[in-house]
């Protein structure tokens, strides 16, 4: 009864709606059916789709990443967070169900997002509200509809349609229209990965029906229906498929051999296939390379690309996922100061060297003012924290006393006007974010001399320190702040940090 009322639903909704080809049965059997039948006369739908290598790849390279970045729960404490025990983690980092982990969950779910454009699970909850399962729910037998002005889940089953309310199901949506459901990619690239699709069964046919040496037969006296019959039939048996290929052919009858045959590069299947995975890519917003197109990757650039993958593939659907099971598994309450946020300091993280040059200026290398803790460094490393290892490293400059602490003003004010350009200038720059990494190396490039005659006079006058050591210390620690937060999207997180930790009331 469900499969009916949904079909003279498509069908008033197809001609109230009207548009495209009325003529098209294409047209008609997408509106009535849901089937996407193609101009190359293939029908397209997500179970098709992922049987092309191409798109197979694409979905199970971005499901698994989120499916095994660990997501974390945090409490906000005013500009600083801390790391929390919560029952929501348990849900999201360890088992969601009894019968599922939690990567598979995420996985799945956000398999569905790339196939059918949503990924839904319902929130089972305990007689207090609080959530203590997630159960995937079909993204084909579910949609969001606006029922008595409130959003609401429909969820066709066998025997029945459900309805669940809106803090019941969590809907982790693609890109839409209306913002309460996501487009498919599929649905919307089903051409273009039709042709992807028929240039394999294209290539397959050319090989499998393969007769070389390809052409026709060719005599001078015409041929009995029965005779015809008999060449062919023999011709099919000698010489059809791979295994029967460049086989001797013997001629009789007074046949010719005229050669006709095409080669593959001439049929163009492999250019064909090679367009086909760039397709791919540009439609799941992921590097060719990842999906085995390697033509344009090269040593140097490689490790660039897979940033640029966090950056501008994975960050989107990762913060989806944040705001989306926050808002509906923490309490209204809670909201106020937790928040779930996905850790991926691990696919940031460039080679052994760079790292530990990073950390060494971020501890403070070349007697520098240190910005991270021992154990925070180690932290990032996985490592268990060590006692005394959550103090910050401040630099010594000569004496105590009086003397001493009017020094150590002088210097704060210094570092206090320093730090106030370098913010200004980076919010400005953020403004053109397509050229901030070029600022970045051309900005600190010319700020070494404004640092040295600033702090110069001051560490000259106490004999404290080599003012051009601790400009380029401080530069080069400051640059890779900043790329590295350009990379993870957090660049004004982190100028709020250095208002907070350098500037005080500073106000130039």
């Amino acid at each position: 009864m469900n499969k009916l009322f949904r079909v003279v639903a498509n069908i008033y909704n197809a001609i109230k709606t009207g548009g495209g080809n009325p003529q098209s049965p294409q047209y008609w059997l997408q509106k009535l059916f849901g089937r996407n039948v193609t101009v190359t006369g293939i029908e397209m739908d997500e179970d098709t789709a992922l049987r092309y290598s191409a798109v197979w790849a694409a979905v199970n390279i971005i499901a698994g990443a989120v499916g095994f970045l660990p997501i974390i729960a945090y409490k906000q404490s005013g500009k600083s967070k801390e790391r929390i025990k919560h029952p929501v983690m348990k849900l999201m980092h360890s088992r969601p169900n009894p019968y599922m982990d939690a990567f598979t969950f995420k996985e799945v779910l956000q398999a569905h997002v790339l196939g059918y454009g949503n990924g839904y699970a319902e929130i089972e909850r305990d007689g207090a509200g609080r959530p203590i399962a997630l159960w995937p729910l079909l993204p084909n037998k579910t949609e969001p509809i606006i029922e008595n002005k409130q959003l609401v889940y429909r969820v066709y089953q066998p025997d029945k349609t459900v309805i669940l309310p809106y803090d019941s199901v969590l809907h982790i949506k693609g890109l839409g229209f209306d913002g309460l459901k996501g487009y498919s990619v599929i649905q919307y690239a089903a051409e273009n990965l039709a042709l992807g699709v028929a240039a394999e069964k294209n290539a397959a046919a050319f090989f499998g029906n393969d007769s070389s040496p390809t052409g026709i037969l060719t005599t001078d006296d015409p041929l009995k229906k029965e005779t015809k019959e008999v060449v062919e039939k023999d011709w099919e048996e000698k010489h059809k498929g791979l295994d029967k290929r460049y086989r001797i052919a013997v001629l009789h009858s007074g046949l010719k051999w005229m050669q006709v045959g095409i080669s593959a590069k001439d049929s163009q299947l492999i250019e064909s296939r090679k367009f086909s995975v760039n397709d791919v890519a540009r439609w799941f917003t992921i590097p060719p390379h990842m999906l085995g197109d390697l033509e344009r990757a090269t040593f140097s650039n490689i490790e660039h690309q897979g940033l640029e993958f966090v950056m501008w593939t994975l960050m989107k659907w990762l913060k989806r996922w944040e705001l989306e099971c926050t808002h509906k598994l923490f309490s209204t309450a809670e909201q106020e100061d937790y928040y779930l946020e996905f850790l991926v300091d691990a696919l940031l993280r460039g080679d052994t060297k760079s790292r530990n040059e990073s950390y060494r200026i971020a501890l403070g290398g070349n007697n520098n003012p240190a910005y991270m803790t021992v154990n925070e460094v180690r932290e990032k490393e996985n490592l268990a924290a060590v006692p005394g290892g959550d103090e910050l490293f401040m630099p010594s400059y000569g004496g105590g006393g009086k003397s001493n602490s009017k020094f150590s003003a002088l210097l704060n004010t210094a570092w206090q006007r320093i730090t106030h350009k370098e913010i200004n200038a980076a919010r400005k720059a953020l403004k053109k974010p397509e050229q901030f990494l070029q600022w970045v190396n051309d900005f600190y490039n010319k700020h070494k001399d404004f640092i040295v005659a600033i702090i110069k006079p001051i560490l000259e006058a106490k004999q404290a320190g080599d003012a051009e050591a601790i400009a380029s210390s401080h530069i080069e620690g400051r640059k890779i702040e900043l790329k590295e937060a350009f990379e993870s999207g957090t660049v004004e997180s982190l100028l709020q940090e250095w208002e907070t930790n350098n500037l005080g009331g500073c106000n130039e």
